[in-house]
């Protein structure tokens, strides 16, 4: 949990814990990617009433750049496969 403190990701769920910690341990290469689940039209800009599923239709990802990782971002209250 230290390591997200003082993290603010916008549009994050609650604090954005989770997503600061992935951002975190891919930043120091402790990681060489992180599994998130994005929205299936995440154009990665956080705005509300676009087209398409949006978090309805979420889709499992590899994140391998901070760009990536902020996809995951935000709650998805729906079954989503980790994996394909």
């Amino acid at each position: 949990m230290t390591l997200a403190q003082g993290v603010n990701v916008p549009n994050a769920q609650w604090t954005g814990v989770v997503t600061g910690i992935a951002l975190s341990m891919l930043e120091a290469d402790m990681v060489d990617a992180v599994v998130c689940i994005a929205s299936d039209d995440d154009d990665s800009s956080g705005d509300e009433g676009g087209g398409g599923g949006g978090w309805s239709e979420p889709v499992p990802i590899i994140a391998r750049t901070k760009e990536e990782v902020l996809r995951g971002r935000g709650v998805k209250p729906a079954l989503a496969p980790s994996l394909k």
